[in-house]
């Protein structure tokens, strides 16, 4: 991103958060913890919105908006918004700001995405999806990875101890074990003469 368009994204991040700051009803980076059974969940959320303009805000700068379909099973959304109803016992909309789209006469609300608030039978549903997931991951073996769960997990398409094996090493110092870094086995830069390795 060159200088111009980065400033462009935080101008139009400043405009759309303006009617928020007047009305003074407004938490950023608010750290939140979600537990659910024996799982814990926890984040940061850019912006809760309490009081009559009550919403959840989320900065993107993303270079791709949200299809239909990913906005509709957002979970990074309903998330937050599970958090927002046990925090202050309101359903509320998420908006996305997609700060690399900025408004236009024909359409003013170029940059905004919405999630509609959901309704608690839709949350509860959630918790069990999570426990759901909690129980698979902390049991998850070689028949597991076997049965093609992972193919509709973002993280797992990409990443899995079962498909694609790799190891870390970790350089320390040697003569006070200081932790110069974690690596790839394969992208580990050569060990100096006062370092050495361990393979973790």
């Amino acid at each position: 991103w060159d200088h111009q368009n980065v400033e462009d994204m935080i101008r139009l991040t400043f405009e759309t958060l303006k009617p928020y700051l007047k009305v003074g009803e407004f938490k950023s980076e608010q750290r939140f913890e979600l537990k659910v059974a024996d799982a814990i969940i926890s984040g940061y959320v850019d912006v809760a919105a309490i009081g009559e303009k009550k919403r959840i805000l989320d900065m993107k700068t993303k270079g791709q908006k949200f299809t239909k379909d990913e906005l509709k099973e957002n979970i990074q959304s309903i998330i937050y918004q599970m958090w927002y109803f046990e925090q202050y016992g309101e359903l509320v909309p998420v908006d996305f700001i997609m700060t690399r789209f900025p408004p236009t006469k024909r359409a003013p609300n170029n940059h905004i995405q919405s999630v509609p608030a959901p309704t608690k039978v839709q949350l509860d549903g959630l918790k069990l999806y999570l426990v759901h997931l909690y129980h698979v991951i902390n049991n998850f073996g070689l028949e597991d990875a076997m049965t093609h769960f992972c193919d509709s997990e973002s993280f797992c398409s990409y990443v899995c101890q079962y498909k694609n094996p790799f190891d870390y090493i970790s350089i320390k110092k040697k003569a006070t074990g200081e932790l110069v870094g974690n690596y790839y086995v394969d992208k580990a830069p050569q060990l100096k003469e006062d370092e050495k390795s361990e393979t973790l």
